[in-house]
């Protein structure tokens, strides 16, 4: 061991590690955004992307512990490990992008919960195994440099706080410099030169040969998938697989904008646009906008102006306009959306673009709306033309808040309409409680509201009593007042208001039990909406949703206690209270608020602002950030105040007792930072850098008093990092998939608030009973 030291310089070691965490942030952003656009745009796959991401980590942490005891080729274990991470990304990607037909899963069809869960897992957890892996073995080469323990915890630690430096390096780049310029391909061939280049400084001063012959052919082969030609036919190749499981139409155009993938197929002469695979529109749609724009209409006596939020220029406002209407405005998200649809618009329709009663706002339909001054008031129709609340940015249009906002810039007889999918004669299970839990959100802010059934119901709701009807002829009547031809078309709400359907669906939603109320902190409808996708209700999977659902924030709590008194019966058994088992504890407790925090904040993020497609890797960089200040804060204060380890205990016992208050505190904090604009926005950042701090923090110390005498401290090393990323994957998965629409946001922070005090209820033995040395 001590002559590979001495071939390697400590300097060449950190550096590479340094290019390792720089390019595991950069593969494991490109793998969330490819994973993002294959499930529909659906944010539940960042839980699940981040557990199989994190439990990889864990398994490689722990195998890496105890393989550094068995071994003595740590160079060329060190080398191949990251070798395989190397070749295997652009494989790991390409799977993400053909996994519709991985799975068998028909064009037009969604994966559900399971195959996206061991699927994405076969893709990332091979690529995570490696990062945990190399770490103790890292580890391994200044351990055997220092005999004291404070030496190599210090090292230790740095070899940590490198890692997150490299990471927060690679998070930036990610956000700012490649995503959204390059594709996906170009990004890993770029991102592996710096680390193929340590590789072969390492393996030539260790004469590995062999592995420098490998190290060499992988950068050449990486520099030729740099060749434009290449690499637009492989990016293509991938690109035209994933678009069949979504459509059997011709892919025309695709683009990645920073809030989302956008896809446009042509079959026959109809052009379908999908967004982050889920689609959006079709258009040209004469038949439906005629007869959608003539029941807007209708359903106001005498509409001025109409705002639409959503896709309108496809031509929807063109037909609005047709009748006596002041202005029609349209709220677009996505320029590049409005962009591609003009582009392929008849000259007809494309008029619409040139009509001074027409106008597009660009931006957050959410931000512009709660920020009144960006948009007048005394609006006579708003029409929510977005898709269903299948994601987190999309259910944020069909929430509570969002109803009152609208309510705010609606004339006093003003009508708020959307449209939801539905079920025309079924009044029980996932339809009806989806259904159910939009009727009774728009109901606490309008008091009236009529329905017109079908497969998609309409919603019509406003505050005046008199402004909407389901009378057939009160609604031909207001469409011969407007005398737009043709006149036959006035027979049309006889079919949209059969008498049997609408009073069903009235008493049917009217008698509803289930109090479901769809909120920013608590999304509920999205939970009911994926279930009737499949993502959550087909066989098993049904049920292991089901069993979710029936938890509550009580039976947790139980739970919790119910483990506490086990460890301590257990510990009065084995004579082992306290013991080393507390401090593994505490810090996969830490992983776990850490993690659910961060998760609770990109939620609140993209909530606030309307995106996270383009962020999601500057946001896991922030928190990167805090994690080598929070480490270097704790390896200071161990090195110069060499503290006593009954204060030591005390350090951890802080850090639980921050993320508890953290915790209790964020639902009330997020109402606050949602109506501040930019400066909540820097708020939210500087709150992702915190939490990072608080979970670096705690790696130094809880591995100074892990670390025994004579204990190998590359396997302490290991075993303290395992418990991180155990923790902060249990986290990802029941915070980021599971749990977050059932409990919301102010149960997740009452269950990171009731761990955190199981921890601190662990440690406080340690403190009373410390054996100083």
């Amino acid at each position: 061991m001590q002559n590979m030291t001495n071939k390697l310089s400590r300097l060449t070691v950190m550096i590479t590690f340094f290019c390792t965490g720089f390019y595991a942030i950069i593969i494991q952003t490109v793998i969330f955004r490819e994973l993002l656009v294959v499930v529909l745009g659906n944010e539940i796959i960042i839980g699940i992307s981040l557990f199989n991401w994190l439990a990889g980590v864990f398994f490689g942490a722990m195998f890496g512990s105890y393989w550094v005891k068995r071994t003595s080729g740590m160079v060329r274990t060190f080398s191949v490990s990251l070798l395989f991470m190397l070749i295997y990304s652009p494989l790991a990607t390409t799977g993400i992008r053909l996994l519709y037909q991985l799975s068998q899963t028909p064009a037009g069809g969604h994966l559900n919960f399971f195959k996206v869960f061991y699927l994405s897992g076969a893709c990332i957890i091979p690529l995570s195994f490696i990062i945990g892996f190399t770490f103790p073995i890292a580890s391994t080469f200044f351990v055997s440099l220092h005999s004291r323990i404070e030496d190599k915890v210090s090292f230790i630690s740095g070899i940590y706080i490198v890692e997150s430096f490299g990471s927060l390096l690679g998070g930036i780049t990610a956000s700012f410099f490649l995503v959204g310029h390059l594709n996906s391909y170009t990004i890993l061939s770029l991102v592996s030169l710096p680390l193929i280049f340590m590789l072969a400084i390492m393996t030539g001063r260790t004469r590995h040969i062999g592995l420098l012959s490998i190290v060499t052919t992988i950068g050449v082969a990486c520099l030729f998938t740099l060749v434009p030609r290449v690499n637009r036919t492989i990016s293509h190749f991938t690109i035209q697989e994933r678009w069949n499981g979504f459509s059997s139409a011709q892919l025309v155009w695709t683009r990645d904008s920073r809030y989302q993938n956008l896809m446009l197929g042509k079959s026959h002469d109809q052009y379908n646009l999908y967004l982050n695979g889920q689609f959006s529109t079709s258009f040209p749609e004469d038949a439906d906008n005629r007869i959608l724009s003539a029941h807007l209409v209708c359903q106001h006596p005498g509409p001025q102006n109409i705002l639409i939020i959503g896709e309108a220029i496809s031509g929807l406002a063109r037909y609005l306009l047709e009748y006596d209407i002041k202005r029609v405005k349209t709220i677009e998200l996505d320029e590049k959306a409005v962009e591609v649809i003009s582009n392929h618009l008849s000259p007809d329709d494309r008029a619409i673009l040139t009509d001074p009663r027409f106008s597009i706002h660009i931006g957050d339909g959410r931000r512009i709306i709660r920020e009144k001054s960006l948009i007048n008031s005394g609006w006579d129709i708003i029409f929510i033309n977005m898709a269903e609340p299948s994601t987190l940015l999309l259910n944020r249009y069909y929430t509570l808040e969002f109803f009152r906002d609208v309510s705010a810039i609606l004339a006093g007889d003003g009508v708020l309409s959307l449209r939801i999918t539905s079920s025309e004669n079924y009044s029980a299970g996932f339809v009806s409680q989806y259904t159910a839990s939009i009727y009774q959100t728009l109901k606490l802010v309008f008091p009236h509201i009529v329905i017109a059934p079908g497969n998609r119901n309409i919603f019509f709701a406003t505050r005046s009593a008199d402004t909407v009807s389901t009378s057939p002829s009160v609604l031909a009547g207001r469409y011969r007042k407007t005398g737009k031809q043709p006149a036959r078309l006035e027979l049309i709400f006889e079919s949209l208001y059969p008498r049997e359907k609408t009073d069903f669906i009235a008493n049917s939603l009217h008698r509803h039990r289930k109090q479901a109320v769809n909120t920013d902190q608590k999304p509920l409808s999205l939970f009911y909406f994926n279930q009737i996708l499949g993502w959550a209700s087909n066989g098993k999977t049904g049920t292991f949703f089901s069993f979710f659902e029936r938890i509550n924030l009580g039976l947790i709590l139980i739970v919790i206690l119910v483990l506490l008194v086990l460890r301590w019966v257990w510990g009065l058994a084995r004579k082992s209270l306290p013991s080393r088992l507390d401090i593994r504890i505490s810090v996969l407790v830490a992983g776990f608020s850490g993690l659910s925090l961060e998760i609770l904040i990109i939620y609140s993020f993209q909530n606030i602002t309307g995106y996270i497609y383009q962020l999601i890797g500057f946001i896991i960089a922030l928190f990167m950030t805090g994690l080598p200040l929070g480490a270097r804060i704790s390896k200071k204060w161990l090195h110069e105040k060499k503290p006593l380890r009954s204060r030591q205990f005390g350090w951890l016992m802080s850090i639980q007792l921050i993320f508890l208050l953290l915790a209790l505190i964020f639902p009330h904090l997020i109402k606050e930072v949602a109506v501040m604009g930019l400066i909540g926005n820097i708020l939210l950042c500087c709150l992702v850098a915190l939490d990072g701090i608080l979970v670096g923090a705690i790696f130094p110390v809880a591995l100074n008093l892990y670390i025994q005498k004579n204990q190998d401290s590359a396997v302490a090393a290991g075993i303290i990092d395992a418990m991180d990323h155990l923790g902060a994957a249990i986290g990802a998965l029941l915070t980021g998939a599971l749990l977050l629409p059932i409990l919301g946001i102010s149960g997740i922070g009452h269950l990171i608030a009731a761990l955190s005090v199981l921890s601190v209820i662990l440690l406080i033995p340690h403190i009373l009973l410390a054996r100083e040395p």
